[in-house]
């Protein structure tokens, strides 16, 4: 007769991978066997209990299995999609190019389904210089989820497209890029002269 043992883990799901990443972390647990409970939290951490024979794979350094979550991350979903580049003509404040850029998805028949930008975006100074408006929320737009990530320029701004209004973020088809505009706060400092 096989011992068992008794093994606790836990997965941290990125939030930018949304509800997409907490199926593909419980995927990946639940292809393990004699998995006895499944625990997830509002934090983003799924955690898990299974009985494992002496000598069986434990599921790696914190008994995460190895789950990658790359495939799920924003730059990757817009790196395989179509991507169009969106130049408007001359300098425009911020609200009228994005409103452009919904113009031009719903020309197409897309549904926009969130934007996608740099993990240090310089899309909320551009916002507060064009408008003099400083958006307080940082994680939504005009009512769409804003995804940061590093692999993203920090002056590009994406604006990803799907089928269908039900869509999900994984489900983008086309993403409408721009690039912002990089604005210097002015320095209120003062140079004395000798």
């Amino acid at each position: 007769m096989a011992d068992y043992k008794e093994m606790i883990g836990t997965i941290e799901v990125p939030p930018n991978t949304g509800v997409e990443g907490f199926v593909h972390a419980l995927k990946s647990i639940l292809k393990k066997s004699r998995v006895q409970h499944v625990e997830i939290d509002a934090r983003g951490q799924v955690k898990y209990r299974r009985f494992i024979i002496n000598g069986e794979d434990d599921g790696g350094p914190n008994n995460n299995f190895g789950v990658d979550f790359k495939s799920l991350n924003p730059y990757f979903i817009v790196r395989n999609s179509r991507i169009i580049e969106f130049m408007p003509p001359g300098e425009l404040a911020a609200p009228v190019v994005l409103g452009l850029m919904f113009e031009r998805s719903s020309r197409d028949q897309m549904h926009p389904l969130s934007f996608v930008t740099g993990a240090a975006s310089v899309l909320w100074e551009w916002y507060r210089f064009t408008t003099g408006h400083i958006v307080e929320e940082r994680n939504s737009l005009f009512g769409l989820k804003v995804l940061y990530d590093r692999q993203v320029p920090d002056t590009a701004l994406l604006l990803c497209a799907g089928y269908g209004k039900d869509a999900e973020f994984i489900d983008t088809q086309v993403s409408y890029k721009v690039e912002m505009p990089v604005y210097q706060t002015p320095t209120t400092d003062v140079e004395e002269l000798p």
